[in-house]
């Protein structure tokens, strides 16, 4: 009473188990092109949050109380840009928030300033500069986050 196995046993068995294999290659595939599209969200979330601020910092005294919600989470997105998106990103957050705390002094002390007073021209020169900052950032904003968001180089 001895099991025998018949050559067509043994190609069924190999056949079996290349099928699991191409499966779960498959599985493994689509997992991995998931954990790339959630990167990208949070990604783009965090980049949208940047673009927000940038396009509304400049507005100063005129923001409306939605802008200064997009401002905090601005603010609170910056530990995240430094997970998402390394050292790089994370600094020019902070250089961005810096340069916002800057336009907004310099447009209370402007604001402040009688049209004739001395050093007038100076402070407005300086609000100037930084709307021109803004300004640069927001132009230069899609090239700086370019290599973070290509799906493509993401192998």
């Amino acid at each position: 009473m001895g099991c025998t196995w018949s050559p067509l046993q043994g190609w069924a068995t190999v056949a079996i188990a290349a099928f699991v294999a191409f499966i779960t290659l498959n599985q493994w595939r689509v997992a991995r092109a998931k954990v790339k599209l959630d990167l990208f969200e949070e990604r783009y979330g965090v980049f949208l949050v940047l673009w927000t601020y940038l396009t509304h910092a400049p507005l100063g005294d005129e923001m409306t109380p939605e802008m200064r919600a997009d401002q905090s989470r601005f603010r609170n997105a910056t530990p995240k840009a430094f997970f998402l998106f390394g050292t790089e990103i994370g600094e020019y957050f902070e250089e961005v928030n810096a340069k916002g705390v800057a336009l907004a002094q310099a447009m209370r002390r402007l604001h402040k300033m009688p049209p004739d007073a001395p050093g007038r021209k100076g402070a407005e020169a300086a609000a100037n500069e930084l709307h021109q900052w803004f300004s640069d950032a927001l132009l230069g904003l899609r090239g700086r986050f370019a290599a973070h968001m290509d799906l493509g180089a993401w192998r």
